[in-house]
């Protein structure tokens, strides 16, 4: 189950990313901000004083990135987007800028789709898009943010998070590892037949800069290729320094397997970047990284963090790192953090894309509450509370 991580799909010519805009220019000004900030008062305040101001800190930067959000959601190209699916013709008619729809691009198309665009249209033309869609399309798409996408779901639409963040409560996902499944259970018993054991190491200079050139680059780039978002040096640095490492060895082994980079926040600890020694595949094989999950929610048990935040991943299920998440009992739960969410509302229930989309399993936002598509219904994803 471990390589399942491994079938992420890689992004084809259709997804190929613009420059970016001035919208993710601002999200990104905004984000370095944020972290400059969360590091410096996580690494040098008193705990006692931390618990009181890392929420409505952390709050206010939300708020703020989604209020500065909403002004670039105000008017958008529209194109009609066509090409094959699973063998047939399908036609999406979509709201946003291609940076922004090229993640539902790459779900929906097998290849490079042709796109006709229409001209910018106001948000107020995109609602009255969406509630009443043209009977010639498959599928009307828009991309918009969380202030205001409570007026496409009052239409009709379902909204998906561009990027989801999932997290467990120490305790629950103890509990469950103690009854997991067969595929949990199976990782468990590669952990125990490597004989992995935890160290956790505070931050040092020299340990970063290995820990970025050997393990967390390799990994992602081996993981998404092409598609991988890769921290800068700074930024992981930063991370490591407000928080630490925790390292999964095997016996003899001259250097730790797996590293999971964390961050203390108040009452959260936080795994903000993960890697694999040289992205070696058998580390994988042999649960290198089930060793590093596992180890995770014992440090935050010991600790007493009430929630343990294993970070984003894609919003839907058939994405094999989301997947696999899930599969340690990590839930969704609100992220103040991400401006992009996607509107869908399906024309053809019958159609490819309409199908393609329920057998992705994504994952929905309804308010502070997140529901998922299964093969008989939907399911509530029991979320948790906004941190």
């Amino acid at each position: 189950m471990l390589n399942e991580m491994l079938k992420s799909r890689r992004t084809t010519a259709a997804a190929a990313t613009p420059a970016p805009g001035r919208l993710e220019n601002t999200a990104a000004a905004l984000r370095r901000l944020e972290h400059r900030w969360r590091c410096a008062y996580v690494r040098y305040l008193p705990p006692a004083i931390l618990a009181h101001v890392d929420r409505p800190l952390r709050t206010l930067v939300g708020g703020v990135q989604r209020g500065v959000s909403a002004g670039f959601y105000l008017s958008q190209p529209l194109g009609s987007w066509s090409g094959r699916c699973a063998g047939r013709d399908v036609t999406l008619a979509m709201w946003g800028r291609p940076r922004d729809v090229a993640p539902l691009i790459q779900l929906f198309f097998d290849g490079e789709p042709r796109v006709r665009w229409h001209g910018h249209r106001s948000y107020t033309d995109a609602l009255r898009h969406a509630a009443a869609p043209p009977p010639d399309t498959d599928m009307v798409v828009a991309a918009t943010t969380p202030v205001l996408a409570s007026a496409f779901r009052r239409r009709g639409c379902l909204i998906v998070p561009a990027t989801i963040r999932l997290g467990g409560q120490p305790e629950t996902l103890a509990k469950l590892m103690g009854n997991a499944d067969e595929s949990l259970r199976s990782d468990l018993r590669l952990v125990r037949r490597s004989g992995y054991r935890l160290e956790v190491r505070r931050y040092s200079r020299p340990d970063s800069v290995i820990f970025y050139e050997r393990y967390v680059v390799p990994h992602a780039r081996t993981r998404f290729g092409n598609a991988a978002s890769l921290p800068t040096f700074e930024w992981m640095d930063r991370s490591f320094a407000s928080g630490f490492a925790i390292l999964a060895w095997r016996a003899g082994a001259e250097d730790p397997d797996a590293i999971l980079i964390t961050v203390p926040r108040s009452d959260a600890l936080w795994t903000a970047h993960l890697g694999t020694r040289d992205a070696e595949p058998s580390i994988m094989r042999r649960g290198g990284v089930a060793a590093l999950y596992a180890f995770a929610i014992e440090v935050a048990a010991d600790r007493g963090a009430d929630l343990l935040d294993m970070g984003r991943s894609r919003p839907w299920l058939a994405d094999g790192v989301t997947r696999y998440k899930w599969k340690w009992g990590f839930r969704p739960f609100v992220d103040l953090g991400e401006p992009l969410e996607w509107a869908i509302r399906v024309v053809r229930a019958d159609g490819a894309a309409a199908c393609r989309f329920r057998e992705s399993r994504p994952i929905m936002r309804g308010g502070t509450r997140f529901s998922m598509i299964g093969p008989d219904g939907l399911h509530d994803c029991s979320p948790m509370s906004a941190r």
